[in-house]
């Protein structure tokens, strides 16, 4: 047999009705006795904390989460006065509020695996200056002309990452009259075929097709990953009425701790052998050992990495530290 290999075989009687009694065994070479994890299923006695286990792909990925996005948006003066009223907060805490240039557009850009927004610290492609702290996670381009329109488009084109979830909301002042339908798309002539803020935005699923008369709106999408995340879009009636969206955004955990159950009691501690594996370079793994004493108290007694598949713990008393997890 091949050395810390787990075997499985069943029985049943001789019958149509067959009851398959399951049963497996680990061949270990030396043979000592001990206690182990070498199988999957092993682990449903595990406690998961930040990781789960993939039963498709027989591995441990980190655990959904999610982060709460709330975005209230107005028209000022009609139905917004104060800066609370022009905001996103990601879990009950607003990161950002109003706008520095007006007449425009607003991008959020955040993290797909933390939901972190991404400060603006080169205003890329010509976006406005940041005029205060509360903005700087604001990516903003005047809708008024065709060339600010089209840093807009080459933003969401060039500095947007693929996966990336993107807010936007459109900044109405009176008197706007870039509408996209019927303005925006016709960018086209300039930039050629279905080259236009209007395509760019329509492109990601949003409801820009209804942006026809003086209004506002939130959209929010997940750049081109229109399986992964379906597109939010929510128009405010006219100029009179405030708007809001509320939406818990899966995201993954980037730390996780999976905790055996007790081995033990045990008469003596020899060795401790794992095969861990990063899934890919920017991941880290290891393996602590931790002993739990007469009284019940642990202790962290060892950190080994995955260039260390086998580790002397002879050094543990069993009759002081009769279990280890």
């Amino acid at each position: 047999g091949l050395n810390n290999t787990v075997y499985f075989w069943r029985v049943s009687e001789d019958s149509a009705d067959k009851h398959w009694n399951t049963f497996s065994f680990t061949h270990s070479n030396p043979g000592n006795s001990g206690f182990q994890q070498s199988h999957f299923y092993q682990h449903t006695e595990s406690a998961f904390n930040g990781l789960a286990a993939d039963t498709a792909s027989r591995s441990f990925t980190f655990a959904p989460s999610f982060s709460n996005l709330f975005v209230l948006h107005s028209i000022f003066p009609t139905s917004g006065l104060e800066n609370g009223q022009f905001s996103i907060a990601v879990n009950g805490s607003i990161i950002t509020w109003s706008a520095c240039v007006g007449s425009s557009i607003i991008f959020n850009v955040f993290d797909p695996l933390t939901f972190k927004p991404i400060l603006n610290t080169t205003s890329p492609y010509n976006a406005g200056a940041i005029c205060d702290s509360m903005r700087r996670y604001n990516f903003e381009y005047s809708t008024q002309t065709a060339a600010t329109r089209k840093n807009a488009m080459d933003f969401m084109d060039n500095y947007v990452k693929n996966g990336y979830y993107v807010v936007v909301r459109k900044i109405y002042d009176q008197g706007n009259s870039d509408w996209a339908p019927t303005v925006w798309a016709k960018d086209t002539a300039l930039y050629g075929s279905r080259n236009s803020l209007y395509h760019r935005l329509k492109d990601q699923g949003t409801q820009i097709d209804s942006f026809t008369y003086a209004r506002t709106f939130i959209f929010v999408y997940k750049k081109n990953d229109a399986a992964g995340f379906k597109t939010l879009s929510v128009l405010s009636k006219g100029l009179y009425d405030r708007i809001s969206l509320s939406n818990n955004m899966s995201i993954h955990d980037t730390v996780g701790t999976i905790t055996s159950p007790k081995f033990g009691p045990g008469k003596k501690w020899n060795i401790v052998t794992w095969n861990g594996s990063a899934s890919n370079a920017n991941a880290i793994s290891r393996l602590d050992i931790i002993t739990i004493d007469t009284a019940g108290k642990d202790s962290l007694w060892y950190t080994i990495d995955t260039a260390t598949h086998s580790y002397d713990i002879t050094a543990i008393d069993a009759a002081q530290y009769p279990y280890v997890q």
